[in-house]
């Protein structure tokens, strides 16, 4: 049985990454719009560092949290609710990277978390997330949307804008961590 702290918990993780995904989003279409590779692709993708944060160490509500997130930013956009299409693109972009990471995690014998994971894991993570997610994408929209753009081109776009983000998103929470651990630090020798 689901304790009601469980519950809580995967609520508060589903509507923050939720919520970070789509502001985010709108970040990136209403500042950094300009950094557009090719149409839809851009060379540093802030999202994807949330995604990447979502599935390291939200899990599966993370995970639903982002999906949510993708939803809300297509309804800003004023793109029509199509289930089918949301479940395909679930899979090939969030769902079997995520697949991808878990299974990287367990061969390496680390958690799904930041706890024990070296440079050499997150360099790792973030290029085969990216990647799986920037085939499987790029995959699905030019085969089904036919955008016009060129695949590999769209594919090296999204990966190389895919690992920048994440690559930013590790230095904010690096430097955060750091930040909020020095600052314990100082108030907790106040009171010694």
């Amino acid at each position: 049985m689901l304790r009601i702290t469980s519950l809580v918990e995967c609520l508060i993780t589903i509507v923050f990454f939720s919520v970070a995904y789509f502001l985010f989003y709108m970040v990136q279409m209403k500042v950094l719009g300009d950094f557009d590779f090719v149409p839809t692709v851009s060379i540093f993708f802030i999202p994807a560092g949330v995604k990447f944060l979502a599935m390291l160490v939200g899990r599966g509500a993370g995970v639903f949290g982002v999906l949510v997130g993708v939803e809300l930013v297509n309804l800003y956009v004023g793109k029509p609710l199509n289930l089918l299409e949301i479940g395909l693109h679930a899979v090939v972009w969030i769902l079997l990277p995520y697949a991808c990471m878990v299974a990287y995690l367990k061969q390496r014998e680390r958690g799904q978390n930041l706890i024990g994971l070296t440079i050499f894991d997150v360099i790792t993570l973030a290029i085969l997330v990216s990647m799986v997610s920037s085939l499987g994408s790029q995959l699905y929209w030019n085969g089904f949307d036919a955008a016009g753009v060129q695949l590999v081109l769209a594919i090296w776009g999204m990966l190389v804008g895919d690992v920048a983000g994440i690559f930013l998103a590790m230095v904010v929470v690096l430097v955060t961590r750091k930040v909020f651990s020095r600052a314990n630090l100082v108030t907790t020798s106040r009171y010694k």
